[in-house]
C-alpha cells in the first residue's frame, strides 16, 4: 500500500485533503491511503525526514510549513524555487524534492471561473503565502496590473519586491478597486465575525468597482463577505474549493504519474 501524508498545524487535522485524495486514489485504482499529521514547527525537520525514512509515497505541507520546510529538502522545482514556498514533496532515490502546485492550481481555478487575467487589472488582498501564489500566477498569465493590499503595507512591499506588483495599504482598497477586473482574497478572513474591519472596508467599496470575478481562497465560511460583495456587484464568485481541488490533482500527478479529472476531487469536497 502507498501512503501519502499532509503536514500542517492544528487546522490540518480538520483538513479536507484526506477525503479528496483518498477518493481519488480509490477511483484511480491505486492501493493507497492519505493521512494528516499535526506537526509543531520545531519538529518539522524530524517529521519530513521521518516520512522519507519510512518510505512514504509523497507528502503535502500546509500553513505554517510551506517556507520553513525548504531547508530540509534536497532540491526544489523551478516553481517552488522562484516562489520560495513548497506545498508538495516528492520522495525520490536522490532525496526529497519540493514542488509548488498552488500557482498552477490558482490559474486553473480562474479558468474554471471563466476569467483570463491577460491584460486585466487585478487586486489581491493579503500578503502571505497564498497571496504569493496568486501574484505569481497572475504574472505568469500576463495580467496588465497587479495590486497587493495588506493591513501591514510593509508585507505587501516585501511581496512585490520579490514577485512584482504595486503594494498598497489597506486604506487604498477603495481607490484601487475602481476599474479592477478581478478581486482575490488571499487573506485568512472572510466573515464579519472574523473581522469587523473587513466588513467595514468592503461596505465602502465604491460603486465604480465592477469586477468580473471575485475569488475568496477560503472556503466553508457562512456569511462570506466576499460572496455578498459579488452578489452586490453582479460578479462571478468562486471560493477556494476549486483551487484546492486543482492543486491537489497536480500533487497527485507528481506522486503517481496519474492526473485524475478535477471532478474526482471536487465531488469529495462538495460532500
Amino acid at each position: 500500500m502507498k501512503v501519502f501524508a499532509v503536514l500542517g498545524d492544528q487546522r490540518a487535522k480538520a483538513s479536507l485533503s484526506p477525503q479528496m485524495h483518498n477518493q481519488a486514489l480509490f477511483k484511480a485504482g491505486i492501493n493507497g491511503r492519505y493521512v494528516s499529521f499535526c506537526v509543531e514547527p520545531a519538529r518539522l525537520g524530524q517529521a519530513v525526514e521521518g516520512l522519507f525514512a519510512l518510505g512514504l509515497a509523497g507528502a503535502n505541507v500546509t500553513v505554517p510549513h510551506k517556507q520553513k520546510v525548504i531547508p530540509f529538502l534536497q532540491g526544489l522545482s523551478d516553481e517552488a524555487g522562484s516562489l520560495g514556498a513548497v506545498n508538495t514533496i516528492e520522495f525520490t532515490d536522490n532525496g526529497m524534492i519540493g514542488h509548488n502546485t498552488d500557482v498552477p492550481g490558482f490559474v486553473r481555478a480562474l479558468e474554471q471561473a471563466g476569467f483570463n487575467p491577460f491584460n486585466r487589472r487585478c487586486l489581491v488582498m493579503g500578503a502571505g503565502g497564498a497571496a504569493r501564489a496568486v501574484v505569481a500566477g497572475l504574472r505568469q498569465a500576463k495580467a496588465k496590473e497587479i495590486m497587493v493590499a495588506a493591513r501591514q503595507k510593509s508585507r505587501a512591499e516585501a511581496l512585490c519586491r520579490d514577485l512584482g506588483g504595486t503594494p498598497l495599504g489597506i486604506a487604498d482598497w477603495g481607490r484601487a478597486a475602481k476599474g479592477t477586473d478581478l478581486l482575490v482574497n488571499a487573506a485568512s478572513v472572510s466573515t464579519r465575525t472574523e473581522s469587523p474591519e473587513l466588513a467595514a472596508l468592503l461596505s465602502e467599496t465604491p460603486d465604480q468597482a465592477r469586477p468580473a470575478v471575485i475569488m475568496d481562497l477560503n472556503y466553508g465560511r457562512k456569511g462570506n463577505l466576499w460572496q455578498a460583495l459579488a452578489r452586490q456587484k453582479n460578479a462571478v464568485f468562486q471560493d477556494g474549493l476549486v483551487m484546492l481541488a486543482e492543486q491537489a490533482r497536480l500533487s497527485f500527478e507528481i506522486w503517481t504519474g496519474v492526473l485524475p479529472p478535477t471532478s474526482h476531487f471536487l465531488s469529495a469536497l462538495e460532500q
